[in-house]
């Protein structure tokens, strides 16, 4: 079995030192970046291959890019989340 001890993100009683809440939260936060990714990569596909979408779809990665200051920073921001995520152990 496992060593008891106290969660390190929370603090409560624990074994293996993490909660079984705390490790759920880490994988919605996860499954919430994945998602993310997965949105970008069609933002990919429906500005440099619009023909592969509908034009709903160009239109709405548009917007969304615009409102997140362009390309450049659309993918900065979804680099650097990758990164905090890859680097909280």
């Amino acid at each position: 079995m496992g060593v008891y001890g106290t969660c390190e993100k929370c603090g409560c009683e624990t074994i293996d030192y993490s909660c079984i809440n705390c490790l759920n939260d880490e994988i919605e936060d996860q499954k919430e970046l994945l998602n993310d990714l997965g949105v970008a990569l069609d933002d990919w596909i429906h500005m440099y291959a619009p023909e592969f979408s509908g034009e709903e779809y160009v239109v709405e990665t548009r917007k969304r890019i615009k409102e997140n200051g362009g390309t450049l920073a659309y993918i900065a921001d979804l680099r650097q989340r990758i990164r905090e995520k890859l680097n909280e152990d």
